[in-house]
């Protein structure tokens, strides 16, 4: 429709690239939208990989620590206590890095 009206007001203009603010502002924006869309699924494979990475230390600490446990069961301590300590003392090395 615009490309007619300016033919009709004079025909030897040339008339390319006619097209919508819409798809103006999404073809400027795609790329930004792909790097961002990259980015993002980077940090999330960080995440992942650092989550496991967190998981694994903390099982394989807690592996050593059997027999700690095993004594402090044999003492008196309860699956509760044994589980706060666990949860306290490998959580703080993590709060403190977030």
């Amino acid at each position: 429709m615009v490309r007619d009206a300016i033919l009709k007001i004079d025909p030897h203009l040339p008339v390319d690239g006619i097209a919508g603010m819409d798809q103006l502002m999404a073809d400027s924006l795609a790329s930004r939208r792909f790097i961002m869309l990259v980015l993002s699924l980077f940090a999330g494979l960080s995440l992942l990989l650092a989550s496991v990475g967190i998981y694994g230390v903390m099982s394989y600490d807690n592996h050593q620590r059997l027999p700690e446990f095993a004594v402090r069961m044999a003492i008196g301590a309860k699956q509760g206590d044994i589980l706060a300590m666990v949860l306290r003392q490998g959580l703080s090395p993590a709060l403190f890095g977030i």
